[in-house]
C-alpha cells in the first residue's frame, strides 16, 4: 500500500521563482493541508457527538441510554449511537438517527438495533425508523466545505447549550 507523504516546505526564494508574484496560493498548495476531508469529517463528528450527548442529557448532565436505560454522565462512557450504521453518509449526521447510548450497548452489543428502533418510534412517532432506512439508501457525497459547515454548526450549538445550562458541563 502506498502512503502519501507530506510535501516538503519550499524556501521563499524558490517560491518567488515559481510563483512570480502569487506566493500565497503556491505556498498553500505546496504545504500539507490541515483541512483534509477526512480530518474535517472527524472534527465534524466530534462536535456532532458532543451535541447529541448534551442534547440527550438532563440539567445535571446525565443521560439515559436510549436502549437499556442506564444513567451516566454525558462525558463518562457514553457514545452517540446510530440506529442506521455510520457507513451510510446520508444519515451519519441526522439528529433523529443518533442518540446517547452507553458504550456497553453501542460497542459491545451491536447497538441493540431492535431496542433502538422501538425507542425512535416512541420518541418521534411511528414510521420514523422507516424514513431513516429509506434516507440511508440515498446517495450522499459530502465535500470538505460540507464537513467544515457541520463542524462549525455543532460547535456553536454545543457552546450555546453549555452557556445556557452550565450544570451540564
Amino acid at each position: 500500500m502506498l502512503r502519501r507523504t507530506p510535501l516538503r516546505k519550499v524556501s521563499k526564494k524558490k517560491l518567488d521563482q515559481i510563483a512570480a508574484g502569487n506566493l500565497k496560493l503556491v505556498r498553500k498548495a505546496l504545504s500539507p493541508s490541515k483541512n483534509t476531508k477526512s480530518l474535517a469529517k472527524g472534527r465534524a463528528w466530534d462536535w456532532f457527538s458532543k451535541f447529541i450527548r448534551l442534547r440527550d442529557a438532563d440539567e445535571h448532565g446525565y443521560i439515559k441510554c436510549i436502549t437499556c436505560g442506564t444513567r451516566r454522565h454525558w462525558r463518562d462512557r457514553v457514545d452517540a449511537g446510530h440506529f442506521v450504521t455510520r457507513a451510510k453518509e446520508s444519515t451519519l449526521f441526522d439528529e433523529k438517527n443518533v442518540h446517547a447510548q452507553c458504550k456497553g450497548c453501542n460497542r459491545f452489543q451491536g447497538g441493540k438495533f431492535l431496542e433502538h428502533e422501538i425507542a425512535i418510534n416512541r420518541k418521534y412517532g411511528p414510521g420514523t425508523q422507516e424514513g431513516l432506512k429509506i434516507k440511508a439508501l440515498q446517495h450522499c457525497k459530502r465535500t470538505l466545505t460540507d464537513y467544515l459547515f457541520i463542524e462549525q454548526t455543532y460547535k456553536l450549538r454545543v457552546k450555546t447549550i453549555l452557556e445556557k445550562q452550565p450544570g451540564k458541563a
